[in-house]
């Protein structure tokens, strides 16, 4: 007898705008669950919100140059090495965290911002070979909404692991959701555009790549809009739970602001 499975885990078992939603739904849950406990943790270790912004500042600074170096290896490795790289850096982030000491608070931080710069630009790249341009105006939106939970669950739900179960809960259930992502990820079995990969032509001049990009203004102002984004977020994620300490509010508040704050994203397809 012949078993018919149903078109959405079909859909979710092969390459294409649902199976890169999941991956970017279990990317975001393993981030969201500490995004409210790391600076908290931050907090508690370094004893004030300056030394706090200044690991942040550090993380976000290897996470800068670690961009720059993901096209390299790329070039130079297979894709899917790569992104099973970034989801192992992913993995590791709370454990060391876990130590409980100020080298491994920082470290753990960066290894977090360094998988999550390698699968983006992986995915990204995973994207432009499988996702017609004309449907990217239906992927986008609906990977940043299967993305939502996650976002409007993790933060508070981090916070109460940490509070009622312990710290290595909320770590653990992180890392639980990176091997999970990079379980689902071999299981879709991607392969590289042969076009895209492994090219060995000439490496393209990064200056002269870069003035033609600023002559374009719509780019330019597509740039500006995604930093003032990504800033505003990050000032979001970092000094809300540190207020909500601070003021008495406790961590609990702190989790349920942010998490009340990312929900807004099941707005994404109105917008």
């Amino acid at each position: 007898m012949q078993v018919r499975h149903p078109v959405w885990l079909r859909r979710l078992g092969a390459p294409g705008a649902e199976a890169f939603a999941t991956l970017f739904a279990l990317e975001s849950l393993s981030r969201a669950l500490l995004t409210t406990v790391i600076p908290l943790e931050a907090l508690r270790i370094f004893g004030t919100a300056q030394a706090v912004s200044i690991a942040f500042f550090a993380a976000s600074m290897v996470a800068l140059s670690g961009g720059l170096i993901v096209p390299w290896l790329v070039r130079r490795s297979a894709r899917r090495w790569v992104y099973t790289g970034g989801a192992v850096l992913l993995a590791i982030a709370p454990m060391l965290m876990a130590l409980d000491t100020g080298v491994g608070q920082v470290g753990g931080m960066m290894a977090r911002v360094l998988g999550v710069v390698t699968m983006t630009v992986c995915v990204n790249l995973y994207i432009m070979d499988y996702i017609h341009r004309r449907e990217l105006t239906r992927s986008e939106p609906l990977r940043v909404f299967y993305s939502a939970g996650a976002w409007a669950v993790g933060p508070v739900l981090g916070v109460a692991l940490a509070e009622e179960i312990g710290l290595w809960a909320a770590y653990a259930a992180s890392s639980a959701g990176a091997l999970a992502l990079l379980s689902y990820f071999w299981l879709l079995r991607m392969s590289e555009n042969p076009a895209l990969a492994r090219n060995t032509g000439r490496v393209p001049n990064v200056a002269a790549n870069l003035r033609r990009f600023f002559a374009q203004p719509r780019l330019v102002l597509a740039w500006l809009l995604s930093v003032s984004r990504n800033a505003w977020w990050a000032m979001f994620f970092i000094y809300v739970p540190i207020y909500t300490v601070q003021s008495g509010l406790g961590a609990y508040a702190g989790g349920v602001i942010v998490s009340m704050g990312t929900g807004f994203m099941f707005l994404l397809p109105l917008w």
